[in-house]
């Protein structure tokens, strides 16, 4: 059923079953989109809630319900609105929120490494391993709280960034580095 503020917003009878029938066909399939983006069931239901308020200016554009075009055009724009909200600066805020609140530490931290580092980081404090995330480069930064936080793998991360899976591999083992190098001083 198609949310209140959506019947709400839309003029005329004609386009409320329009977007009904779209809400009814695709709400399901954008969900699992935004879903494998967001890793979190209230920002994936606001990105199709999203989704739906931004093609309502544009209805007299899909033609059809059922169509290969009508699905990609939603599911582009899903996808789009998932990167845009994993790079947007309030997004990012409330990762450093997280950063602040209890978070994967034992990720963070390196796992090839011989024992003599472990037990480095086994000494310190979890918050000083957070302040020490906290001084890492914005790029390393994400990319760590992407991967050991959020749980995104390699391959995903290397899709919102728009790069290589071995240049998030390199990311994650730079921002180790750093941060056993921050907590040594």
């Amino acid at each position: 059923m198609l949310p209140i503020l959506l019947v709400q917003i839309i003029e005329t009878e004609e386009e409320k079953q329009k977007m009904e029938r779209l809400y009814d066909e695709y709400e399901q399939l954008l969900y699992c989109v935004a879903f494998k983006y967001m890793h979190d069931k209230y920002r994936a239901e606001d990105v199709v809630h999203d989704t739906f308020l931004k093609i309502i200016d544009r209805l007299d554009s899909i033609n059809e319900i059922r169509c290969p075009q009508t699905r990609a055009y939603l599911v582009t724009i899903t996808e789009h609105l998932c990167i845009n909200m994993l790079k947007s600066k309030a997004y990012k805020t409330e990762q450093d929120a997280i950063c602040e609140g209890e978070m994967g530490i034992a990720e963070i931290v390196p796992d090839k490494y011989n024992n003599a580092e472990d037990q480095i980081f086994e000494k310190y404090d979890v918050l000083i391993i957070k302040d020490a995330l906290r001084k890492l480069p914005e790029k390393l930064q994400n990319t760590l709280i992407l991967y050991a936080v959020e749980g995104y793998s390699m391959k995903e991360i290397a899709e919102i960034d728009n790069c290589s899976v071995e240049a998030v591999k390199k990311r994650i083992q730079r921002a180790r580095m750093q941060i056993l190098e921050l907590v040594k001083e």
